[in-house]
């Protein structure tokens, strides 16, 4: 790490340290779904409601040969422990910044983790997704991050309240101009 890119213990961290249309990388831990049976965790179809099955319709059918390996293979799907797990979400695009409330409004319907949890979001390592690829095809982007290393709080005074990525309707504006 350079010295100019050296940030100081206490600094605090805002939403002002990403713009809208920037792609981020967002690292968290999933939902604890429990002890799951086969056909939610592996997702199995099960067995038929009728022709001679009997209450067996959600089970995993049989889990091995019967006669010379006489055993369960390793990593045989099985019913288990699913959730919480640490995922990463890579290439996010960020449509819209709060920066009042430090919120950020980024693509995809499956941010990991329950309402209120604590999430890690960073630049993206996407080759194609990096400031360089977006400044030079146009996107919109046409220098680097507004603030480098990140947003100092005498920079807090100068951004906006909320900010759009442009393709994204801004809510405060008229729909419809007649």
């Amino acid at each position: 790490v350079t010295e100019n890119a050296v940030i100081q213990p206490g600094t605090p961290l805002t939403a002002a340290h990403f713009r809208p249309g920037q792609f981020v990388d967002v690292f968290g831990r999933t939902m604890e779904r429990g002890f799951q049976g086969v056909m939610k965790r592996w997702g199995f179809h099960g067995m038929p409601a009728t022709h001679g099955v009997t209450k067996s319709h959600r089970r995993g059918g049989t889990i091995g040969s019967g006669r010379q390996m006489s055993r369960v293979w390793p990593g045989k799907k099985m019913p288990g422990h699913v959730g919480g797990d640490m995922r990463w979400m890579r290439g996010l695009r960020i449509w819209r910044i709060n920066y009042e409330e430090n919120v950020l409004y980024v693509s995809g319907c499956a941010i990991m983790g329950k309402t209120g949890s604590v999430v890690q979001v960073c630049d993206t390592i996407a080759k194609a997704k990096k400031w360089d690829a977006l400044t030079k095809e146009g996107e919109g982007l046409v220098d680097g991050p507004r603030y480098f290393p990140t947003a100092y709080p005498d920079d807090q005074e100068k951004v906006p309240s909320e900010e759009y990525w442009h393709t994204v309707h801004n809510f405060k504006e008229e729909s419809l101009k007649l």
